[in-house]
């Protein structure tokens, strides 16, 4: 990633201790920038809980390098 660019964030359901909740994430949008090394993601991300109600619900905007660097090492 190179820079959050926006949150927007919404809560829409109580989350006690002992919930399970699971993330669900999915690409919202996408879309080139001007510098072709980078593009512009927005994320839409779910918190569910146990009961498969959404609990807590955004969208996340995002500029990231659209390949890794060559001087990045995994691990």
């Amino acid at each position: 990633m190179v820079a959050l660019l926006g949150v927007t964030w919404d809560f829409l359901a109580p989350t006690r201790a002992g919930d399970t909740i699971r993330a669900e994430i999915a690409v919202k949008g996408k879309r080139e920038v001007r510098n072709s090394d980078h593009g512009f993601v927005e994320l839409l991300i779910e918190f569910v809980n146990q009961g498969g109600v959404i609990a807590q619900t955004g969208t996340v905007r995002l500029l990231m390098r659209r390949s890794l660097p060559v001087s990045a090492k995994w691990g």
